[in-house]
């Protein structure tokens, strides 16, 4: 099972959740600040749990990263043990 994340600005929320929704069953997003070059900015962390959405996942990126016309949309992907309870 992997874990991946998808950081960015969080602007545009309603259509980031719309290519969410087109791309995942189910996600999370956790709101927050970070700091991109020197300026502070209200981000986006989404968390997507799944097995093999490293395609999937990198496209939603660079969509949101077109969508919200930003420099960069950071992805990471961690391998993760997990189950429903």
């Amino acid at each position: 099972m992997k874990i991946y994340r998808i950081y960015t600005e969080n602007k545009n929320l309603e259509g980031i959740k719309d290519i969410l929704n087109r791309n995942f069953k189910a996600y999370t997003i956790f709101y927050g600040v970070g700091l991109w070059e020197g300026t502070e900015e209200k981000n986006l962390t989404i968390e997507i749990i799944g097995e093999n959405f490293d395609i999937a996942v990198e496209v939603t990126a660079g969509t949101i990263k077109i969508f919200n016309n930003q420099q960069a949309v950071l992805v990471t992907v961690s391998e993760i043990e997990s189950k429903l309870i």
